[in-house]
């Protein structure tokens, strides 16, 4: 009887493969306001831009039209593995 690591739905499966970017980017923020007293524009427009592409992804990835997509594109590809 095994612990169950995944946390469940759209934010659960965002927090599992995207902490780490997340955390880089509140690192770069939190040195912003520490050295400069503020955050500069383009960490973020970047964080904004991670995060958006980010949700479109987390949100495809749940999507069935989306999923048998990627198989019939893989497959015309001719991967059988």
């Amino acid at each position: 009887m095994g612990i169950k690591t995944e946390l469940p739905g759209l934010f659960g499966w965002w927090l599992q493969y995207f902490w780490g970017i997340f955390l880089l980017l509140v690192a770069m923020a939190a040195w912003d306001l520490w050295r400069r007293r503020r955050i500069h524009p383009t960490v973020l427009l970047g964080a904004a831009f991670l995060w958006t592409c980010e949700a479109i992804v987390t949100v495809l990835n749940f999507s069935p039209a989306w999923r048998q997509a990627m198989v019939r594109l893989v497959a015309a590809w001719g991967y059988a593995g």
